[in-house]
Protein backbone atom coordinates (compact mmCIF):
# COMPACT_ATOMS: atom_id res chain seq x y z
CA UNK A 1 0.00 0.00 0.00
CA UNK A 2 1.67 3.52 -1.20
CA UNK A 3 1.39 5.90 1.53
CA UNK A 4 3.70 8.77 -0.21
CA UNK A 5 6.97 10.11 0.60
CA UNK A 6 8.74 8.77 3.87
CA UNK A 7 12.71 9.41 4.21
CA UNK A 8 14.80 9.02 1.28
CA UNK A 9 11.99 6.50 -0.87
CA UNK A 10 9.28 8.16 -2.58
CA UNK A 11 7.23 5.14 -2.89
CA UNK A 12 7.69 3.39 1.37
CA UNK A 13 5.54 0.01 1.43
CA UNK A 14 2.88 -0.59 4.89
CA UNK A 15 3.23 -3.86 5.35
CA UNK A 16 0.21 -5.75 6.90
CA UNK A 17 1.00 -8.51 9.80
CA UNK A 18 -1.83 -11.10 9.92
CA UNK A 19 -1.97 -13.32 13.31
CA UNK A 20 -4.57 -16.11 13.90
CA UNK A 21 -7.35 -16.21 16.13
CA UNK A 22 -5.97 -17.77 18.75
CA UNK A 23 -5.95 -15.15 21.94
CA UNK A 24 -2.81 -16.35 23.42
CA UNK A 25 -0.86 -16.77 20.00
CA UNK A 26 -2.09 -12.96 18.96
CA UNK A 27 -0.69 -11.48 22.56
CA UNK A 28 2.80 -13.27 21.42
CA UNK A 29 2.49 -12.02 18.00
CA UNK A 30 1.84 -8.53 19.58
CA UNK A 31 4.61 -8.74 22.44
CA UNK A 32 7.08 -9.91 19.23
CA UNK A 33 6.29 -7.16 17.42
CA UNK A 34 6.44 -4.55 20.21
CA UNK A 35 10.07 -5.43 21.51
CA UNK A 36 11.24 -5.33 17.69
CA UNK A 37 9.42 -1.72 17.31
CA UNK A 38 7.69 -2.58 14.21
CA UNK A 39 4.33 -1.43 15.41
CA UNK A 40 3.81 0.82 19.03
CA UNK A 41 1.00 0.02 21.34
CA UNK A 42 -1.18 2.87 20.51
CA UNK A 43 -1.21 1.22 16.80
CA UNK A 44 -2.08 -2.24 18.58
CA UNK A 45 -4.89 -0.49 20.50
CA UNK A 46 -6.49 0.63 17.55
CA UNK A 47 -5.93 -2.90 15.47
CA UNK A 48 -8.23 -4.40 17.94
CA UNK A 49 -10.77 -1.54 17.69
CA UNK A 50 -10.92 -2.01 13.84
CA UNK A 51 -11.42 -5.63 14.49
CA UNK A 52 -13.80 -5.64 16.63
CA UNK A 53 -15.73 -3.19 14.32
CA UNK A 54 -15.12 -5.85 11.66
CA UNK A 55 -16.30 -8.82 13.80
CA UNK A 56 -19.79 -6.65 14.37
CA UNK A 57 -20.23 -6.01 10.95
CA UNK A 58 -19.33 -9.65 9.51
CA UNK A 59 -21.81 -11.12 12.18
CA UNK A 60 -24.80 -9.01 11.18
CA UNK A 61 -23.80 -9.84 7.74
CA UNK A 62 -23.99 -13.83 8.66
CA UNK A 63 -27.04 -13.02 10.36
CA UNK A 64 -29.14 -11.22 7.39
CA UNK A 65 -27.44 -14.04 5.23
CA UNK A 66 -28.79 -16.76 7.58
CA UNK A 67 -26.19 -18.07 9.23
CA UNK A 68 -25.38 -18.07 12.79
CA UNK A 69 -21.66 -18.28 14.69
CA UNK A 70 -20.21 -21.63 15.27
CA UNK A 71 -18.41 -23.52 17.88
CA UNK A 72 -15.04 -22.54 16.88
CA UNK A 73 -13.68 -18.99 17.31
CA UNK A 74 -13.16 -18.77 13.64
CA UNK A 75 -16.00 -20.64 11.32
CA UNK A 76 -19.62 -20.61 11.47
CA UNK A 77 -22.63 -22.96 11.00
CA UNK A 78 -25.84 -22.93 8.82
CA UNK A 79 -29.26 -22.06 11.18
CA UNK A 80 -32.29 -23.28 10.55
CA UNK A 81 -33.90 -22.71 8.16
CA UNK A 82 -31.05 -23.49 5.74
CA UNK A 83 -30.58 -21.11 3.37
CA UNK A 84 -30.61 -21.74 -0.21
CA UNK A 85 -27.77 -20.80 -2.64
CA UNK A 86 -30.21 -17.84 -4.59
CA UNK A 87 -30.06 -16.49 -1.26
CA UNK A 88 -26.66 -16.72 -0.60
CA UNK A 89 -26.02 -14.88 -3.83
CA UNK A 90 -28.53 -12.06 -3.44
CA UNK A 91 -27.00 -11.42 -0.06
CA UNK A 92 -23.48 -11.31 -1.24
CA UNK A 93 -21.91 -7.71 -1.48
CA UNK A 94 -18.73 -8.45 -3.11
CA UNK A 95 -15.93 -10.64 -5.31
CA UNK A 96 -12.97 -11.50 -4.21
CA UNK A 97 -11.36 -11.24 -7.39
CA UNK A 98 -7.55 -12.04 -5.35
CA UNK A 99 -8.40 -15.57 -3.97
CA UNK A 100 -7.11 -18.31 -6.23
CA UNK A 101 -5.44 -17.74 -9.82
CA UNK A 102 -5.30 -14.58 -11.67
CA UNK A 103 -9.27 -14.69 -12.42
CA UNK A 104 -8.90 -10.63 -13.30
CA UNK A 105 -6.32 -11.01 -16.05
CA UNK A 106 -8.87 -13.18 -17.90
CA UNK A 107 -11.82 -10.63 -17.99
CA UNK A 108 -8.93 -8.14 -19.53
CA UNK A 109 -8.73 -7.06 -23.06
CA UNK A 110 -5.38 -6.47 -25.34
CA UNK A 111 -4.93 -3.83 -27.71
CA UNK A 112 -5.66 -6.13 -30.76
CA UNK A 113 -9.39 -6.79 -28.55
CA UNK A 114 -9.70 -3.36 -28.42
CA UNK A 115 -9.18 -1.67 -31.32
CA UNK A 116 -11.90 -4.32 -32.78
CA UNK A 117 -14.77 -3.59 -30.29
CA UNK A 118 -18.06 -2.25 -31.61
CA UNK A 119 -19.01 0.82 -32.85
CA UNK A 120 -21.81 3.10 -32.20
CA UNK A 121 -24.09 4.85 -35.02
CA UNK A 122 -23.13 8.58 -34.90
CA UNK A 123 -25.91 9.99 -33.07
CA UNK A 124 -27.91 12.61 -34.89
CA UNK A 125 -29.03 14.74 -32.26
CA UNK A 126 -25.12 15.46 -31.51
CA UNK A 127 -23.57 17.89 -33.82
CA UNK A 128 -19.97 17.21 -33.10
CA UNK A 129 -18.55 14.26 -35.22
CA UNK A 130 -17.55 11.54 -32.36
CA UNK A 131 -14.01 10.16 -32.54
CA UNK A 132 -14.05 6.52 -33.37
CA UNK A 133 -12.85 5.72 -29.89
CA UNK A 134 -15.37 8.00 -28.77
CA UNK A 135 -17.94 5.92 -30.68
CA UNK A 136 -16.59 2.58 -29.36
CA UNK A 137 -17.08 4.10 -25.68
CA UNK A 138 -20.93 4.88 -26.55
CA UNK A 139 -21.52 1.68 -27.95
CA UNK A 140 -19.69 0.39 -24.61
CA UNK A 141 -21.78 2.47 -22.84
CA UNK A 142 -24.95 1.63 -24.10
CA UNK A 143 -24.74 -2.40 -23.67
CA UNK A 144 -23.76 -1.60 -20.11
CA UNK A 145 -27.05 0.14 -19.60
CA UNK A 146 -29.00 -2.90 -21.16
CA UNK A 147 -26.53 -5.90 -19.75
CA UNK A 148 -27.78 -9.44 -21.15
CA UNK A 149 -27.28 -13.09 -19.69
CA UNK A 150 -25.30 -15.07 -22.83
CA UNK A 151 -27.22 -17.43 -24.20
CA UNK A 152 -26.96 -21.55 -22.94
CA UNK A 153 -23.85 -23.25 -22.93
CA UNK A 154 -21.93 -19.77 -24.12
CA UNK A 155 -18.56 -19.40 -22.92
CA UNK A 156 -19.27 -15.73 -22.45
CA UNK A 157 -20.22 -14.12 -19.34
CA UNK A 158 -21.63 -11.33 -18.36
CA UNK A 159 -20.51 -9.89 -14.66
CA UNK A 160 -18.89 -12.67 -13.69
CA UNK A 161 -21.61 -14.68 -14.42
CA UNK A 162 -21.79 -17.56 -17.22
CA UNK A 163 -24.74 -19.85 -18.09
CA UNK A 164 -24.54 -23.62 -19.21
CA UNK A 165 -26.90 -25.67 -21.15
CA UNK A 166 -29.43 -26.27 -17.85
CA UNK A 167 -29.71 -22.25 -17.62
CA UNK A 168 -27.65 -22.78 -14.27
CA UNK A 169 -26.08 -19.97 -13.76
CA UNK A 170 -22.70 -19.91 -12.51
CA UNK A 171 -20.69 -16.94 -10.87
CA UNK A 172 -16.75 -17.50 -12.19
CA UNK A 173 -15.69 -15.70 -9.14
CA UNK A 174 -16.66 -17.62 -6.27
CA UNK A 175 -18.32 -21.32 -8.14
CA UNK A 176 -21.95 -20.51 -7.07
CA UNK A 177 -24.60 -21.67 -8.92
CA UNK A 178 -28.10 -20.28 -9.02
CA UNK A 179 -31.42 -21.72 -11.09
CA UNK A 180 -32.72 -18.10 -11.15
CA UNK A 181 -31.26 -15.37 -12.74
CA UNK A 182 -29.64 -12.88 -10.68
CA UNK A 183 -29.76 -9.67 -11.08
CA UNK A 184 -27.77 -7.49 -13.14
CA UNK A 185 -26.11 -4.10 -12.37
CA UNK A 186 -26.53 -1.96 -14.85
CA UNK A 187 -23.94 0.90 -15.53
CA UNK A 188 -19.93 1.22 -14.53
CA UNK A 189 -17.00 3.45 -14.56
CA UNK A 190 -15.77 5.08 -17.71
CA UNK A 191 -12.25 5.87 -16.85
CA UNK A 192 -11.04 7.53 -19.77
CA UNK A 193 -7.94 9.94 -19.51
CA UNK A 194 -8.79 13.42 -18.69
CA UNK A 195 -9.10 15.20 -22.20
CA UNK A 196 -10.71 12.46 -24.24
CA UNK A 197 -14.11 13.12 -23.89
CA UNK A 198 -15.73 11.07 -21.17
CA UNK A 199 -18.01 14.19 -20.97
CA UNK A 200 -19.29 14.23 -24.66
CA UNK A 201 -19.64 10.44 -24.36
CA UNK A 202 -22.28 10.93 -21.58
CA UNK A 203 -23.84 12.84 -23.79
CA UNK A 204 -24.41 11.14 -26.32
CA UNK A 205 -25.46 8.17 -24.03
CA UNK A 206 -27.96 10.55 -22.36
CA UNK A 207 -29.36 11.56 -25.96
CA UNK A 208 -29.43 7.68 -27.40
CA UNK A 209 -30.35 5.89 -24.24
CA UNK A 210 -34.06 6.20 -24.46
CA UNK A 211 -36.82 8.37 -22.20
CA UNK A 212 -35.50 9.36 -18.61
CA UNK A 213 -34.41 11.54 -16.51
CA UNK A 214 -30.32 12.00 -15.76
CA UNK A 215 -28.74 13.16 -12.74
CA UNK A 216 -25.19 14.28 -12.67
CA UNK A 217 -23.32 15.19 -9.62
CA UNK A 218 -20.41 17.04 -10.30
CA UNK A 219 -17.57 19.30 -8.19
CA UNK A 220 -18.77 22.83 -8.04
CA UNK A 221 -16.06 24.33 -10.34
CA UNK A 222 -17.56 21.70 -13.42
CA UNK A 223 -21.02 22.13 -13.09
CA UNK A 224 -21.57 25.40 -15.43
CA UNK A 225 -19.17 23.05 -18.17
CA UNK A 226 -21.82 20.43 -18.44
CA UNK A 227 -24.56 23.29 -18.87
CA UNK A 228 -22.50 24.95 -21.82
CA UNK A 229 -21.60 21.25 -23.21
CA UNK A 230 -24.74 20.42 -23.73
CA UNK A 231 -25.74 23.73 -25.13
CA UNK A 232 -22.71 23.35 -27.25
CA UNK A 233 -23.06 19.39 -28.96
CA UNK A 234 -26.67 18.66 -29.00
CA UNK A 235 -28.61 19.85 -31.95
CA UNK A 236 -30.94 22.76 -30.92
CA UNK A 237 -34.18 20.87 -31.86
CA UNK A 238 -32.89 18.16 -29.69
CA UNK A 239 -32.04 20.26 -26.77
CA UNK A 240 -33.28 18.97 -23.23
CA UNK A 241 -34.11 20.80 -20.76
CA UNK A 242 -30.93 21.37 -18.32
CA UNK A 243 -30.84 22.81 -15.01
CA UNK A 244 -28.27 23.59 -12.24
CA UNK A 245 -29.45 22.39 -9.12
CA UNK A 246 -27.47 24.20 -6.89
CA UNK A 247 -27.29 27.27 -4.33
CA UNK A 248 -30.01 29.76 -4.13
CA UNK A 249 -32.14 29.07 -6.51
CA UNK A 250 -32.63 25.70 -4.92
CA UNK A 251 -36.10 26.51 -3.35
CA UNK A 252 -37.80 27.53 -6.33
CA UNK A 253 -36.42 24.96 -8.88
CA UNK A 254 -37.74 22.07 -6.50
CA UNK A 255 -40.45 22.85 -7.31
CA UNK A 256 -40.59 22.52 -10.83
CA UNK A 257 -37.81 19.72 -10.77
CA UNK A 258 -39.42 17.11 -12.40
CA UNK A 259 -39.79 18.79 -15.48
CA UNK A 260 -35.77 18.83 -16.66
CA UNK A 261 -34.43 16.30 -18.62
CA UNK A 262 -31.41 16.85 -17.21
CA UNK A 263 -30.37 17.95 -13.52
CA UNK A 264 -26.94 18.95 -12.69
CA UNK A 265 -25.59 19.30 -8.75
CA UNK A 266 -22.78 19.25 -6.28
CA UNK A 267 -21.81 16.40 -4.25
CA UNK A 268 -22.24 19.39 -1.24
CA UNK A 269 -26.18 19.36 -2.37
CA UNK A 270 -26.67 15.83 -2.79
CA UNK A 271 -25.25 14.73 0.26
CA UNK A 272 -27.88 17.59 2.02
CA UNK A 273 -31.12 16.58 -0.48
CA UNK A 274 -30.77 13.01 0.75
CA UNK A 275 -29.96 13.32 4.11
CA UNK A 276 -32.73 15.83 4.83
CA UNK A 277 -34.99 13.54 2.07
CA UNK A 278 -34.94 16.78 -0.45
CA UNK A 279 -36.21 16.55 -3.88
CA UNK A 280 -33.55 14.48 -5.86
CA UNK A 281 -33.86 11.56 -3.40
CA UNK A 282 -37.86 11.33 -4.60
CA UNK A 283 -37.35 11.51 -8.06
CA UNK A 284 -36.71 7.77 -9.91
CA UNK A 285 -33.66 8.67 -12.01
CA UNK A 286 -33.06 6.96 -15.70
CA UNK A 287 -29.52 7.30 -14.67
CA UNK A 288 -26.88 9.19 -12.12
CA UNK A 289 -23.65 9.99 -13.57
CA UNK A 290 -21.08 10.73 -10.95
CA UNK A 291 -18.51 13.06 -12.48
CA UNK A 292 -14.74 12.79 -10.88
CA UNK A 293 -16.50 9.90 -9.11
CA UNK A 294 -13.37 9.06 -7.04
CA UNK A 295 -15.12 11.60 -4.71
CA UNK A 296 -16.56 8.53 -3.36
CA UNK A 297 -13.90 6.54 -3.05
CA UNK A 298 -14.37 6.11 0.91
CA UNK A 299 -17.67 4.62 1.37
CA UNK A 300 -17.69 6.17 4.88
CA UNK A 301 -18.14 9.91 3.50
CA UNK A 302 -21.54 11.35 3.47
CA UNK A 303 -21.49 12.17 -0.51
CA UNK A 304 -20.86 8.28 -0.87
CA UNK A 305 -23.80 7.13 1.52
CA UNK A 306 -26.11 9.66 -0.47
CA UNK A 307 -25.51 9.02 -4.14
CA UNK A 308 -25.98 5.24 -2.96
CA UNK A 309 -29.21 5.79 -1.67
CA UNK A 310 -30.08 7.49 -5.19
CA UNK A 311 -33.28 5.41 -6.95
CA UNK A 312 -31.61 4.70 -10.13
CA UNK A 313 -31.98 2.79 -13.58
CA UNK A 314 -28.13 2.80 -14.00
CA UNK A 315 -25.13 4.41 -12.25
CA UNK A 316 -21.96 6.17 -13.73
CA UNK A 317 -18.54 7.03 -12.31
CA UNK A 318 -16.22 9.11 -14.73
CA UNK A 319 -12.55 9.59 -13.34
CA UNK A 320 -9.66 10.18 -15.06
CA UNK A 321 -8.09 9.47 -11.23
CA UNK A 322 -6.78 6.22 -10.64
CA UNK A 323 -9.24 4.91 -8.22
CA UNK A 324 -8.33 1.96 -5.72
CA UNK A 325 -11.85 1.37 -4.38
CA UNK A 326 -15.64 2.43 -4.56
CA UNK A 327 -18.07 1.32 -2.55
CA UNK A 328 -19.65 -1.87 -3.01
CA UNK A 329 -22.96 -1.35 -1.94
CA UNK A 330 -24.21 1.43 -5.02
CA UNK A 331 -26.32 -0.96 -6.79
Amino acid sequence: MLIGEKGYYDCPIRIYIYGNSSPVDRAELEERLKKDKLVKATQLKQTRQDNEAKRQLEESQRRAMGLTSGRGTAGFSLAEPEPTLQDIAKSSQAVNLRAGSDLAKSFAMDEDQLSKMPLAEQPTTISATLLPYQLQGLAWLTAKEKPKFPAKGSEDSVQLWKRDTHSVYINAATGIRVGEAPTLLSGGILADDMGLGKTLQIISLIMTGGPGKSLIVAPVGVMSNWEQQIHRHVKKEHMPNVIIYHGSNRQTAAKSLSEYDVVVTSYGTLSSEVSNGGHLSGIKWRRVVLDEGHTIRNAKTRAAEAACQLNAQSRWVLSGTPMWVLPHTCQ
